[in-house]
């Protein structure tokens, strides 16, 4: 919250304010993915509950290149307001605007697809039948192993980080950044903008100082 110095702090009176608090989709996002792998590798190995978190992560990197590239493509008028267009096309028209080279045979790019699958089997899933594997060695007491979905498999700790690790890495790509500086470009652009407080009657009442520029100084 911005700092407020007076000695009158408890006393409030109307006041005027003009500012504008630009909100960068994307900076939620990603740190939303960062928070669900957080999560998951805090708990039990195979636990649905680092299952759960792990989709959540992978569906949440998918958000934030979506984003990212509205951003872009929106900046530069790629595409209009009602035009439908796919992530991938989205890629393409950037890279192209932007004069960058997409080698989807390596990463980051390669995780590209794959993430945008993942989300798009979770966004329109359906019920699925899967036929367990007929001949399996197992111990007296073992259960078969069952049958798992693509996008279940995905859910593993070393698949999630990669994804997480590749959409920053796409993202800092496409603005031309080396890697020492996308941490800057990606998370430092909550901003609030301007913002002004004025009362009418000159008194001694709470003024905002120094308002923070990213979300990690305004707690």
């Amino acid at each position: 919250m911005p700092q407020i110095s007076t000695g009158e702090s408890s006393r409030r009176s109307l006041r005027r304010v003009a500012g504008m608090r630009q909100v960068i989709a994307h900076s939620h996002t990603i740190r939303a993915a960062g928070h669900a792998l957080d999560r998951a590798r805090k708990a039990p190995v195979g636990d649905s509950d680092q299952r759960y978190e792990l989709m959540a992560a992978i569906v949440f990197c998918a958000f934030t290149l979506e984003a990212f590239l509205n951003q872009l493509g929106e900046e530069a008028s790629l595409w209009g307001p009602k035009d439908s267009v796919g992530p991938a096309e989205k890629l393409r028209r950037i890279a192209e605007h932007r004069d960058i080279t997409i080698d989807r045979s390596r990463r980051p790019f390669s995780s590209f697809n794959l993430i945008f699958r993942f989300r798009n089997q979770l966004a329109h899933a359906r019920n699925e039948a899967l036929d367990f594997e007929p001949n399996q060695r197992l111990h007296a007491a073992e259960s078969p192993k069952e049958p798992s979905t693509w996008w279940e498999r995905q859910c593993d700790l070393r698949t999630a980080d990669r994804y997480y690790e590749d959409t920053i890495l796409i993202m800092g790509a496409l603005q031309g950044l080396q890697a020492q500086g996308i941490e800057i470009a990606i998370f430092g652009d909550l901003t609030l903008v301007s913002i002004e407080e004025t009362s009418p009657w000159g008194d001694r009442s709470p003024r905002l100082q120094n308002p923070p520029s990213r979300p990690d100084q305004a707690e």
